[in-house]
């Protein structure tokens, strides 16, 4: 699964913190006490309501799930005999309806497939910014 894994047997470790970010990329977080299932925790998520954060949903379609990515599962010790666990989340609609397409994760990883589907070369940062080089006109330049 992840360092997260390890760490879930750990005594000091008492929290998880469920990071996740807004349209602006602003690093949001959900605390929550160290799940009893941890297997069952990166399988079902956890609930969240999405109207507060900005340019997510409407009041109306406000129900949202974090799931864990267990890739980004990491212990971080907060002082001598205590660790929090953090872990980045992908944000789904709520009623299995699918990822939320407002979620910068997710729009990250779609530029990603659209630009390897079409055979260019990018950069991705934590910038808003984003880069693409075509791979035809760089070799024009370059020759």
């Amino acid at each position: 699964m992840s360092n997260v894994r390890i760490q879930w047997e750990n005594e000091s470790l008492g929290f998880i913190q469920i990071r996740y970010t807004d349209l602006a990329g602003k690093f949001l977080a959900r605390c929550m006490s160290k799940p009893a299932d941890p297997e069952g925790f990166f399988r079902d998520g956890t609930g969240r309501d999405g109207s507060s954060v900005r340019g997510f949903v409407d009041i109306d379609d406000s129900d949202l799930l974090l799931l864990p990515d267990t890739t980004t599962g990491r212990g971080v010790p907060v002082c001598k005999n205590r660790m929090i666990a953090t872990v980045i989340a992908d944000v789904y609609k709520g009623f299995s309806q699918g990822r939320l397409n407002s979620d910068p994760r997710y729009a990250s990883r779609r530029m990603q497939n659209y630009l390897e589907d079409k055979n260019m070369l990018y950069q991705l940062g934590p910038e808003v910014e984003y880069f693409i080089i075509d791979e035809i006109k760089l070799g024009y330049i370059l020759n």
